[in-house]
């Protein structure tokens, strides 16, 4: 007998806190995590691996194919263990926006781009990348393409720049469980203003 279960995406650009927020949850429900990136190097779910900034091409059909297949084994093996995590499977991944799979709840993160630029630089990577990823944040990338892709009723932004991950994960399993209420602290992020600055910035 398969479990309904409950799915969380956690998505945003790199560098937003989507990892450091999944484990949280983890850690205080038990859910269980499918990362993205783990299951396409395990899959070897790409078709090659850009020598620029050694950004991997994801093959995106087989990679929505994998996920899927991984929370219906997931479901159905909490239909006949009903125990061990808390009916909660959480998919990470900045890809997560691309991809089109029932979700219970889609958490976008967001970040301030000059956080997000201090936090990708320490990760070690290049400049361009680093833009590249800012400029994303800055567009609302990955918000539009959840929108396109779930309902937006489902759909909630956490701006990861000053709160805490626990603050954040809080958030997460509060829209999960009363999403009117989680609505009352809904936000809309909008870098817009900042966007004119960073053009000059990207120029130089």
């Amino acid at each position: 007998m398969e479990k309904k279960g409950k799915v969380i995406v956690i998505t945003g650009v790199p560098g937003t806190g989507k990892s450091s927020i999944a484990a949280e949850i983890s850690k205080s429900t038990g859910a269980r995590i499918i990362s993205i990136n783990g299951l396409v190097v395990q899959q070897g779910l790409f078709s090659e691996v850009d020598v620029s900034d050694g950004a991997k091409i994801v093959l995106m059909p087989k990679l929505e194919k994998a996920i899927k297949k991984e929370i219906a084994g997931w479901k159905k093996a909490k239909g006949a263990n009903a125990q061990g995590d808390a009916g909660i499977v959480v998919v990470d991944g900045h890809l997560a926006c691309e991809i089109k799979i029932k979700a219970d709840l889609v958490l976008v993160c967001r970040c301030h781009p000059d956080v997000l630029r201090k936090r990708l630089a320490a990760r070690g990577y290049n400049e361009g990348k680093v833009k590249a990823n800012v400029l994303s944040e800055m567009l609302d990338y990955c918000i539009l393409q959840c929108e396109r892709n779930f309902p937006k009723a489902n759909i909630f932004e956490v701006d990861t720049s000053e709160k805490s991950v626990q603050e954040c994960a809080q958030y997460a399993l509060l829209a999960l469980a009363d999403k009117k209420k989680a609505a009352k602290k809904r936000i809309s992020v909008n870098w817009a203003d900042l966007l004119f600055e960073q053009e000059v910035n990207f120029r130089n």
